[in-house]
């Protein structure tokens, strides 16, 4: 039976689940998505793989801005991060790790729910979904951080852990789909993937999907709703952010910008370490069929 956490000797690893080695996109299928919106979750009945618990706060958004700007932070001596001294806001797409039960099924539909912000420029943008399958025998790294206070929102020391030694083989990128112009805050948002392009996922297996805006907008941001101690014992969210560098450096303008080319950006290899959060016990609302 899977669970979130195995304890064993001065490590804490994560069964299947982590960040780590490079990615390389197999293929790029056009016209493979459509994306519609609602204000209902899929029925039970129809889902596979689901995660329904979600945070009234917790948001975290993925973005790819032309108007990125340098942040800072009201001073906070608490704060141990480098975001006193500013960061410039990240290129970000965003996903989960995710584990097939006991039968095999064909991949239909990603349902993701929105949270509270849906800035303008996300509306009509266009989107994919990218696809892995991931091994690797994960390892919880604590950052150098085993107590006090690390970020502005929690008391606990894991909150800038990050993983290791998982590894991401991309299998595909869908693309063609466009975020509704009418979508609201709080809505659904449902990811088609197009016949015969639904990909076979087999029994037992890992797998990671993560959904990007395909080229940069002004404006262009969306908070998914998520369970920042997630409790879902088959997988994690993960995060792409800028150049990949690992680790981050939160004040290079350049290091927080995507590469150009898209097909450089989706070969860089997911993970749960970012800036300034961490995707390492975080779960989204996520729904497969």
């Amino acid at each position: 039976m899977l669970t979130k956490y195995l304890k064993t000797g001065l490590c804490t690893l994560l069964l299947g689940l982590s960040s780590g080695a490079e990615s390389v996109a197999q293929k790029i299928i056009s016209n493979a998505l459509t994306v519609t919106s609602s204000t209902t979750a899929p029925p039970g009945t129809s889902v596979r793989i689901g995660q329904p618990a979600g945070d009234a706060g917790g948001a975290t958004s993925i973005r790819f801005k032309k108007n990125k700007k340098l942040k800072t932070e009201k001073p906070d001596e608490r704060d141990r991060t480098p975001r006193q001294m500013g960061y410039y806001e990240r290129d970000r797409d965003l996903g989960q790790t995710f584990t097939v039960g006991e039968e095999g099924f064909y991949l239909r539909r990603i349902t993701l729910k929105v949270n509270k912000a849906v800035l303008p420029g996300a509306l009509g943008a266009p989107v994919s979904i990218q696809l892995f399958e991931v091994t690797g025998t994960p390892v919880i790294h604590d950052n150098g951080t085993t107590s006090g206070r690390v970020v502005d929102w929690t008391d606990d020391p894991r909150a800038d852990d990050y993983l290791t030694g998982e590894t991401y083989r991309s299998l595909a990128v869908f693309s063609g789909g466009r975020i509704p112009a009418g979508l609201q805050p709080q809505e659904y948002l449902h990811f088609q993937l197009l016949a015969p392009h639904s990909p076979y996922l087999e029994a037992h297996k890992q797998y990671a999907f993560l959904v990007l805006f395909d080229e940069a907008r002004p404006d262009q941001g969306l908070s998914l709703a998520n369970n920042y101690w997630g409790k879902y014992p088959g997988g994690h969210a993960i995060r792409r952010e800028g150049k990949g560098t690992f680790p981050p450096k939160p004040n290079d303008q350049n290091d927080s910008s995507f590469p150009a080319s898209f097909s450089r950006r989706v070969a860089i290899s997911p993970g749960s370490l970012g800036f300034p959060d961490v995707d390492t016990w975080r779960d989204f609302v996520f729904f497969l069929e």
